[in-house]
């Protein structure tokens, strides 16, 4: 890393996705590039609020931050990425403080398990929110009414999840379910109900829907086939193709 930044004195973009040799040391050399405005290090499992705290010491101008499933992050990091980078725009993970930079727009937050409610607590100042990738579901109330995109594929969500997202994010027009485990017909009746703008709802591998779950997206989803002079064919497409994922499985 050290012969990479200093070979590229202008870098301004790196991926270190799924690098397992990427530790704190690593990324405390990456620190000197100072004009970094994107860095996706999703999976690098070794490395810490430690090496986060150098990049976000090191490169001020940071834009954009992905760190899915970087399991030793924390809100200290977090809090300092808010402190030092005014920019940030498109952050993951673990949020903490992250609400201070009034740009935010998108946030992943997948597989930090060191990341609490405290942290999602501090996106209550963050009313640009757009969009959230989450693994923790409690405190929603907090930035619901600015949600309108949720992805939580693979986390375990139950209908009581569903029904806390459905009473708090009724703006949503996108959510990602898919290998959610728990997730059942009443849990996404309880969602659709008062969801009603939802375009895109992804039950991939849902494998506890039936045939109930997808007549109560019909009903109560109507944008889902909204007529329109040119509908987008990216949410027709993707609701079809989910749609026949699913009667296959239950015709298996």
């Amino acid at each position: 890393m050290e012969a990479l930044v200093a070979a590229c004195p202008r870098l301004e973009a790196v991926d270190l996705s799924h690098c397992v040799a990427a530790w704190d040391r690593e990324m405390a050399a990456l620190a000197a590039a100072a004009g970094l405005r994107e860095l996706v290090m999703d999976k690098c499992l070794s490395v810490t609020d430690v090496g986060l705290a150098k990049v976000a010491v090191g490169c001020p101008g940071l834009r954009r931050l992905s760190i899915k499933w970087c399991r030793e992050i924390s809100d200290i990091s977090i809090e300092l990425l808010a402190k030092k980078c005014p920019d940030l725009k498109l952050s993951n993970e673990s949020l903490g403080s992250l609400s201070t930079p009034e740009k935010l727009e998108d946030i992943a937050m997948v597989g930090c398990l060191l990341i609490d409610d405290d942290g999602l607590e501090m996106l209550r100042a963050g009313n640009s929110l757009q969009e959230i990738e989450t693994c923790f579901l409690s405190k929603l109330s907090t930035i619901g009414e600015t949600l309108t995109v949720l992805r939580l594929a693979g986390l375990e969500t139950f209908a009581s999840n569903l029904q806390a997202i459905a009473d708090s994010c009724k703006n949503l027009v996108e959510i990602g379910l898919s290998k959610c485990n728990g997730v059942t017909d009443d849990g996404i009746a309880s969602l659709v109900v008062n969801c009603g703008y939802l375009r895109t709802v992804d039950v991939t591998c849902c494998h506890l829907l039936t045939n109930d779950a997808l007549a109560a997206i019909a009903e109560n989803c109507r944008m889902l086939n909204a007529s329109e002079e040119n509908p987008p064919e990216t949410n027709i497409e993707i609701f079809t193709k989910q749609f026949t994922q699913l009667i296959n499985g239950l015709q298996h």
